[in-house]
């Protein structure tokens, strides 16, 4: 059963995938139902997504498969993907908060609930007017970034936007590249966080075969686009992996030559 729910949220990210494929741009990774969940910092439980009839059903699973905790939440939610590497996030650093989506651009209405760990009830419902998707979590746990999407003729673009979730509101300014102009694109690859949880680095390909990383520093909403000498990438893109090493992140294709390095102090490329 739980399989089953995986390929629907694979299937519903397909037909999203599609609004934008022409264009120079891609959508939200998509989110999960059912699987493994999310693992719980200690590792011991996981929390997962099931469909119920017009709900979703939340659960804690421990590792012998048991049902420790549930609820439920009126809505279709998911646990969201970060990347097409088929990462997830929306767990708080400490484990006390899971923030789960719906998915977007079925509507014209994105929904986040923020669920209690410890008994899975919501701590905060969020209602943003057009598509939205998760990105990550300040490592306080304070501040949850999204990526809000505009929808054009023929090509997705998105910004960066940070949401208070001490006060429920949305701040004003982007979260962007001060050295960059205009909206982002591009399908999110795949991610390397730090250990502290204060950096995101988000690898994106654009539809030109062009990439770049996006370097979110999540506890303080800033950003840096670091552009990549690769091209043509388009084909291959999926197979690169990301790593941080001190104060490098290292990106290598697999099974192939192709490395590069990206200094985090200067925001210098390396190949």
């Amino acid at each position: 059963m739980r399989a089953a729910l995986v390929v629907a949220s694979v299937l519903a990210f397909a037909a999203f995938a599609s609004v934008g494929a022409a264009g120079d741009g891609g959508p939200s990774p998509g989110w999960l139902w059912g699987g493994t969940g999310i693992a719980a910092p200690n590792g011991k439980v996981h929390y997962v997504a099931v469909t119920g009839r017009n709900q979703t059903v939340f659960e804690t699973i421990d590792g012998h498969g048991s049902v420790l905790t549930f609820s439920s939440l009126p809505g279709f939610y998911g646990i969201p993907f970060v990347s097409a590497d088929g990462q997830v996030g929306g767990l708080t650093r400490d484990g006390r908060r899971l923030v789960v989506a719906s998915y977007p651009g079925v509507d014209n209405v994105t929904r986040f609930a923020v669920l209690k760990t410890g008994t899975l009830a919501v701590a905060r419902r969020i209602r943003l007017s057009g598509t939205w998707s998760y990105d990550a979590l300040s490592p306080d746990g304070r501040t949850l970034y999204l990526i809000q999407y505009l929808l054009g003729q023929s090509s997705i673009r998105y910004l960066v936007r940070a949401y208070d979730l001490v006060h429920g509101r949305l701040y004003r300014t982007v979260v962007t590249d001060r050295t960059e102009r205009g909206p982002m694109s591009g399908s999110a690859v795949t991610r390397a966080t730090s250990a502290d949880g204060a950096w995101a680095y988000t690898l994106y390909v654009k539809s030109d075969g062009t990439m770049f990383v996006h370097a979110l520093d999540t506890a303080h909403r800033k950003a840096h686009c670091v552009d990549l000498p690769w091209r043509h990438a388009t084909a291959w893109a999926y197979r690169v992996h990301l790593r941080i090493d001190g104060a490098r992140v290292v990106l290598r294709e697999s099974g192939a030559s192709r490395t590069a390095a990206i200094d985090t102090r200067s925001w210098r490329v390396t190949t």
